[in-house]
């Protein structure tokens, strides 16, 4: 039986999924310029625009339908059954009038605004041994099952290894530096996704652990280069060039389009 979980609400709790809909692929972000006398030039800016999924759930009885709409609107983690590994971000904010097609029986169509992208509910972190506080380490994993289809996002975790040394991560050439002054007790993290490096927690035993959100603290300010230089490509294997670590671990956040 198909079905979809938001939210942690299962679909077959309450009813049925009438059907899944095709696989969706958003639009890329673009523009064209033209010139008289010149073929167009198309600026691809490596983006994607949110997509539109749709699903309608038929239940019986007054209290499921009320359930549905109460548990699969709103804002969160969209799971469906053809890829129960995968989550996507999405967002039901709409009014929706249920179609009754009896006085038991009632269809309810959810239109989902969802991100261009999923992501696999768990991985592996890729923890190598850091024997130098220099070096170089491959990415050896590239099968699109587990790395997706478009560049993954990576949260890197790490501690520095001196204060008065300068921090710096390269994937294929790019670097982005981080200012001198890090202690060397304290684990950061460096959020591609959203351009940030934070104070994020303390390392016990080879394990992170983090700490509570009012005591992160957000030192983006302490780095220069462009984040989206450590992307990881999808589907090819490649290498992070590392200064100044003692510790070094990586959630690669792999994104999958369809």
């Amino acid at each position: 039986m198909s079905y979809i979980l938001f939210n942690g609400h299962d679909s077959r709790q309450y009813g049925y999924v009438k059907f899944l809909p095709a696989p969706v692929i958003a639009a890329n972000d673009y523009t064209v310029a033209t010139a008289v006398g010149m073929p167009p030039i198309i600026y691809d800016y490596g983006s994607y625009s949110t997509k539109q999924i749709s699903f309608t759930i038929g239940t019986v009885g007054r209290q499921r339908a009320e359930e549905v709409l109460k548990h699969f609107t709103g804002h969160g983690d969209l799971i469906i059954s053809d890829h129960p590994e995968r989550k996507i971000t999405a967002w039901c904010m709409d009014g929706i009038t249920p179609d009754r097609k009896s006085n038991r029986f009632t269809e309810i169509t959810l239109n989902y605004t969802c991100y261009a992208y999923s992501e696999l509910l768990r991985e592996k972190q890729i923890k190598p041994t850091i024997s130098e506080s220099s070096g170089t380490i491959a990415i050896t994993e590239y099968d699109t099952a587990r790395v997706g289809d478009i560049p993954a996002t990576p949260m890197i975790y790490f501690v520095p290894a001196a204060t008065d040394a300068t921090t710096s991560f390269s994937v294929s050439g790019a670097v982005l530096y981080i200012n001198t002054g890090l202690a060397t007790d304290r684990v950061y993290c460096i959020d591609t996704r959203w351009s940030r490096l934070v104070l994020f927690g303390t390392l016990e035993n080879g394990v992170v652990k983090e700490l509570p959100d009012e005591e992160k603290v957000d030192l983006s300010c302490e780095t220069y280069g462009d984040f989206s230089s450590l992307y990881l490509p999808a589907g090819v294997k490649c290498e992070i060039t590392y200064e100044n670590l003692s510790f070094l671990s990586i959630k690669r956040c792999a994104r999958f389009l369809l």
